[in-house]
């Protein structure tokens, strides 16, 4: 506490201090005027202490929705993981449909050459 008075105070009064030439009024008034900032640094404190709990507050809010966030990407992971399969299986058959489009498609030019009709394009 001390240390804070001496900040608060300016330099020219703690030299009256330290030399003696300043009188008990004058004590008086700078210690009201050191408790009188000190009062609103107190102030300052209340409220930024406030502010911080309410962030707090908000901070869990948000904390509990990132966990309901978690917990959904979790289960679109696992759709996800069930559905891979189905994927592959759908890959597959769509290549298996290419290969005969291809081989379909160069039997019908064939045809197509031999009876003198356009050929498809690929």
């Amino acid at each position: 506490m001390k240390k804070l008075i001496l900040i608060l105070m300016a330099n020219d009064d703690l030299k009256k201090i330290n030399r003696g030439t300043i009188s008990l009024r004058e004590i008086k008034e700078l210690l009201e005027i050191v408790d009188n900032k000190v009062g609103k640094l107190e102030t300052h404190v209340s409220i930024h202490s406030a502010t911080m709990h309410l962030i707090k507050d908000q901070q869990s809010v948000m904390n509990g929705k990132l966990d309901n966030l978690q917990e959904d990407m979790e289960e679109v992971k696992e759709t996800l993981g069930n559905h891979g399969g189905a994927l592959v299986r759908i890959e597959s058959r769509l290549d298996g449909f290419a290969d005969a489009w291809k081989i379909n498609r160069a039997e019908i030019n064939k045809v197509k050459r031999h009876l003198g009709l356009p050929s498809i394009s690929e």
